[in-house]
């Protein structure tokens, strides 16, 4: 079963919002070590998680949301 992050008017999948995050990540030529030292979140845990391998929770989705000067409405958007 899919997690889904929702509001009024969009959806996401968690999978769609972990692809945002890497996506967002790479466009910042960020990387996952970089990304671990300004959330503390392990590099192993981030390579996880971008691989679909461990769910992202909403905590670690707002660390790297911040690391990544992206706000919560960004994540909801449905492109």
């Amino acid at each position: 079963m899919e997690n889904y992050l929702t509001n009024d008017e969009t959806s996401v999948t968690g999978r769609e919002l972990v692809k945002k995050l890497k996506a967002k990540r790479l466009v910042t030529e960020m990387t996952q070590k970089t990304l671990s030292e300004k959330t503390g979140i392990s590099v192993y845990k981030l390579s996880l998680i971008e691989n679909g391998e461990r769910s992202l929770t909403i905590d670690e989705a707002a660390m790297i949301g911040q690391a990544l000067g992206v706000v919560v409405k960004w994540y909801l958007e449905v492109e």
